[in-house]
């Protein structure tokens, strides 16, 4: 299939597989580290993951989130990560190979617009870092979710999301649209794969529609944070109990 036929589920997952082996390095170079205080601060400003509480990240990627939620609960939590790509759960399989092996994180690999292999009302807490701009159907990934979730239970984002700070625009635009892929090229070779994050902003919703997705999916108190000098949104909503 040529990249021009490729719909956006199938180019995102042959962006991943790509990058599985750089992400993290990557991840930390271009958010200069603040990427796991962002989601530190999420999961913190949606009052911790509680102790023995069950937690699902969407989109896990290498499980930076799965990590954070292990950290909040003081390691007693049960956590579930799902992705669709393998190469990037591959990279997780051994980050979290011994609280796989203790049945205490669960990675599967699925479409997270489908979670029916999930049963209702189970989750505490879900979380998505950098991933629903990626998704063709974000609504219906939050749909899925909003099912998931136990009653009270709360939803955690960050995503580069527009619109950025008038202030900032012009440099924002320059760093993701030419300094990103040039990063990615030095580290990884692979300039092509990172403008999609470019690419992506165009076709997602900013951050403010996304608001609205997330109170159409049935959440309420949905509130939002910004990061990284406003280039960054955190998103946090609840399921009503």
């Amino acid at each position: 299939m040529s990249q021009e036929k490729e719909g956006k589920p199938q180019r995102v997952r042959r962006v991943f597989t790509s990058i599985a082996f750089r992400y993290d390095l990557l991840n930390t170079l271009m958010t200069f580290g603040l990427h796991r205080n962002w989601r530190r601060s999420s999961i913190r400003l949606a009052g911790g993951m509680p102790k023995g509480g069950r937690g699902l990240d969407i989109g896990c990627g290498t499980g930076d989130y799965v990590c954070e939620m292990l950290v909040s609960s003081g390691g007693t939590a049960r956590l579930t990560g799902v992705d669709f790509s393998r190469e990037m759960l591959n990279v997780a399989r051994r980050r979290f190979s011994g609280e796989i092996e203790r049945g205490q994180v669960e990675l599967v690999e699925a479409d997270v617009t489908d979670l029916t292999f999930l049963p209702e009302a189970s989750f505490d807490m879900v979380t998505a870092g950098f991933a629903l701009r990626n998704l063709a159907e974000p609504g219906r990934a939050l749909g899925e979710v909003f099912r998931v979730m136990k009653p009270g239970g709360a939803f955690v984002s960050v995503d580069v999301c527009r619109p950025f700070p008038v202030w900032l625009r012009p440099l924002a635009e320059f760093y993701l649209r030419f300094a990103v892929p040039a990063l990615a090229t030095l580290v990884a070779g692979r300039a092509g794969e990172y403008r999609w994050l470019h690419e992506s902003l165009a076709v997602c919703p900013d951050r403010h529609e996304l608001e609205g997705v997330l109170k159409d999916a049935g959440f309420t108190e949905v509130k939002q944070v910004l990061y990284g000098l406003g280039v960054v949104a955190g998103h946090l909503a609840r399921r009503p109990c």
